[in-house]
């Protein structure tokens, strides 16, 4: 068995992963505009507005503006201190 990286934080601390949200009430909280990519759909993947979103400073000259990747899996999460539901998606490049 690996180490998921995801489930550390910086410290090395091991983090808990997010509760499991009924697809309903998630759907309830994000509002009606919002569409889910489905499991093998084709997404485009920005990874310069991800690392720029997640506060990592300058991008990358060598880092390509997007990736066309198919969705691995989703889970349908809600942050606990602000009651905001996310998507936590694995691509497959």
């Amino acid at each position: 068995m690996g180490i998921d990286l995801n489930m550390v934080d910086g410290e090395g601390e091991e983090r808990r992963p997010p509760p499991a949200v009924c697809r309903d009430l998630w759907h309830a909280c994000a509002g009606p505009v919002v569409a889910l990519p489905r499991r093998g759909s084709l997404v485009v993947y920005l990874p310069q507005g991800h690392l720029a979103a997640a506060g990592g400073g300058d991008v990358a000259a060598d880092l390509p503006p997007h990736v066309v990747c198919r969705v691995a899996d989703i889970e349908l999460c809600v942050s606990a201190s602000r009651t905001v539901p996310y998507l936590r998606g694995v691509l497959a490049f």
